[in-house]
């Protein structure tokens, strides 16, 4: 990538702007190995997902079966879908993070390379979200705060894990360690990242919840020829692809604040160590 610097200490626009840019300068490279494994898991988990719902409409006359209320809400499509996001989830981070990796290292970042190695890495990455989602709810169960106080020291996690080559526990405690004096600008890069993804899902999502719910009005969901229900289908899985851009921004993001509160508090005393030697 040419004129973008890596590691230098940054402000909160500036993240946002270079996170952007770097989007921007790479779109290709990083959208190719997103393209071919994590869209396939959105495009199946839109098809389960829309099952499911019909499922779920479908029990809204039995609902005092008790049976039957509960297989509608906890059937295999729900624990199918649960699956599939969670690995799509950890796919997406993978690639995005390793993508990072290479390129900041002046390393080829082209498919062959970002994809080397990334199965065990995405099984790894699932047990690595699993224990950071049970670390919040815990501290969630706290009233509430304690749980945001954990999300934000734990946000750098997934970073570290790729950048750094760290095990999962060894990446909480340094994510942990590392955010210490920058809690604040951490805790508002996840919310501006946070109403961007909303806003783009709401942008995407309620238009096709709304015609949805003209057609369930409308009968149309019942039909037999389940056309209706195969482009309501395709529309989800397509709004789930644009909001994957928007959760490879966050990754993206957090690598260059990781960088940038490594610079602020790493790179200048390495810096200083340097210059004492050469006095």
């Amino acid at each position: 990538m040419s004129n973008f610097i890596f590691k230098k200490p940054r402000d909160l626009g500036g993240i946002l702007s270079d996170t952007f840019l770097y989007i921007r300068q790479n779109y290709i490279s990083l959208g190719k190995p997103i393209l071919y494994f994590v869209v396939p898991f959105y495009v199946v988990q839109a098809f389960i997902l829309q099952e499911y719902s019909s499922g779920l409409f479908d029990s809204i006359s039995e609902i005092g079966t008790t049976s039957a209320s509960f297989n509608s809400l906890f059937g295999w499509e729900y624990f199918l879908n649960l699956i599939l996001s969670m690995v799509a989830v950890s796919a997406l981070s993978v690639i995005t993070l390793k993508h990072f990796k290479l390129t900041s290292s002046g390393k080829e970042n082209d498919l062959e390379h970002i994809t080397s190695g990334i199965f065990p890495l995405i099984v790894w990455m699932g047990l690595l979200f699993i224990v950071i989602y049970l670390s919040i709810t815990i501290g969630f169960f706290l009233f509430i705060i304690p749980g945001i106080y954990i999300a934000i020291k734990l946000s750098f996690t997934p970073a570290i894990f790729i950048l750094e080559k760290k095990d999962i526990f060894d990446s909480m405690k340094r994510s942990w360690e590392i955010s210490k004096g920058f809690w604040w600008i951490t805790f508002a890069l996840l919310i501006v990242i946070y109403f961007m993804v909303y806003f783009a899902s709401l942008a995407v999502g309620l238009p096709i919840g709304l015609i949805y719910a003209f057609a369930f009005d409308g009968g149309l969901v019942e039909s037999s020829s389940g056309v209706f229900s195969t482009i309501i289908s395709i529309l989800t899985a397509l709004s789930s692809v644009i909001t994957t851009g928007f959760y490879a921004a966050m990754h993206i993001a957090f690598a260059l604040h990781f960088y940038n509160i490594d610079e602020r508090k790493e790179g200048g005393n390495l810096r200083s160590r340097i210059e004492g030697l050469s006095d």
